[in-house]
């Protein structure tokens, strides 16, 4: 339901949607939303004109967001549970032959840059947990403006971690947060990792 909301908001409202899992890591971001020769910015894959709906930048009343809206509107009314497409039956099922069909108002940045994990492996899931999980980088081996996560993909010990709980953790992904939203862990003697088997 959230991605029918996202596209209501946006089309009612305009400006910028960003899914929780994704994180901001310096104000050189903005730049990949200012554009205004395209009424929608995405992030994917701009050669094979496929995109994330996670991270999206609109003008009010984009015709992207029109469509999808009234898309989503007549899928709910018409609910089908068999579907195959559950996860992406009110998003990406919808969006993603609009793009391809209607590229001129839509522009698509490469998100590979802003997922560094992909410098390190290029398999999905497993590479996306060795590099938050099991590797320990910092803030400043991290090249991207921002990084597009995947909360699905979170280890549950971090999930189910409370704050003092998460910050003791000595892996990537909570020292990137930890050092980008400057919190203070030198109070801290003994940090957790994670190990391989």
């Amino acid at each position: 339901m959230g991605d029918a909301i996202r596209a209501e908001l946006l089309k009612k409202y305009g400006g910028i949607w960003f899914d929780c899992d994704t994180v901001v890591l310096n104000s050189r971001a903005a730049d990949y939303f200012s554009d205004d020769k395209h009424e929608v910015i995405m992030f994917g894959t701009p050669d094979k004109r496929e995109a994330r709906i996670c991270n999206i930048a609109a003008v009010p009343n984009a015709r992207l967001m029109r469509f999808w809206s009234e898309a989503a509107r007549l899928k709910v009314n018409n609910f089908n549970p068999i579907k195959k497409d559950f996860w992406s039956y009110l998003g990406n099922s919808i969006v993603d032959p609009y793009i391809k069909a209607f590229d001129e108002e839509i522009l698509i940045h490469d998100m590979r840059p802003q997922m560094p994990e992909l410098k390190f492996a290029k398999n999905a899931p497993e590479g996306y947990f060795d590099f938050y999980f099991f590797k320990r980088l910092h803030l400043k081996d991290i090249s991207s403006d921002m990084m597009l996560l995947h909360n699905s993909w979170t280890h549950d010990v971090i999930k189910n971690a409370d704050f003092e709980q998460l910050i003791r953790f000595d892996c990537t992904l909570v020292n990137v947060l930890v050092e980008a939203l400057e919190i203070d862990r030198s109070h801290i003697r003994e940090f957790f990792f994670f190990m391989k088997e």
